[in-house]
């Protein structure tokens, strides 16, 4: 603070902006009315590859398919706006060709995990996955877990629902690059108050993202 003279006389303002800058954000996140419903689709990984370093040739069945590799994908889904979804309804599909493909759901709640309907394409080339729930309420999520043999595509995401927003991503969630991004002032790690300053201007603007 001794290091830093001008922060005195400004300190009203900063104060000023960030309270207005809370307010704003409040407001829009719990008073107007937003139906938006985030998908992210994180990348494919091949959850075999780690053995395959061991061994140059592995094979194994899965029902009565012999296959030689194992892929993982996740998507997950969130309703982020502040009221009700009725009747969510969207399809992920495996681009390529794939004997074995499963999909499994996973969240907290088991009375949501039961509403949610899984249904297969039952094909080897693009396999898709229809996923439906008659709502979800605003702050639920569920995620689903792809398992698929060959090459290591990533899913892709189709969803259109009425008056909706519907947003679909790739990768990590904005909650975990806003937490995880680091943040570096002159340097130096967060230690200054302008370096707090910008970290928290910084996440505020990609949470904002995320109920855009």
């Amino acid at each position: 603070m001794e290091n830093i003279p001008w922060v005195g006389p400004l300190s009203p303002i900063i104060g000023a902006i960030v309270g207005g800058a809370i307010a704003a954000f409040v407001t829009y996140a719990l008073v107007v009315k937003r139906k938006k419903l985030t998908i992210w689709a994180r990348d494919s990984e091949d959850i075999t590859l780690t053995l395959r370093r061991h061994y140059q040739s592995i094979m194994f069945r899965i029902g009565q398919h012999e296959v030689f590799n194992l892929n993982r994908a996740l998507v997950q889904v969130r309703n982020t706006g502040n009221v009700s979804i009725s009747n969510v309804d969207f399809t992920i599909v495996i681009p390529g060709t794939h004997k074995v493909s499963l999909a499994e759901v996973s969240g907290e709640g088991l009375k949501l995990l039961r509403e949610i309907s899984v249904e297969a394409s039952g094909g080897e080339i693009d396999p898709y996955f229809g996923i439906s729930i008659p709502y979800l309420n605003a702050g639920e999520e569920f995620g689903i877990e792809l398992f698929f043999d060959g090459r290591t595509d990533n899913c892709t995401v189709h969803c259109r629902l009425e008056d909706v927003n519907v947003s679909i991503r790739k990768g990590r969630s904005l909650f975990e690059e806003a937490l995880e991004a680091p943040i570096i002032w002159r340097g130096d790690p967060v230690s200054t108050i302008g370096g707090a300053f910008i970290l928290g201007l910084r996440t505020a603007y990609r949470l904002m993202r995320l109920f855009k």
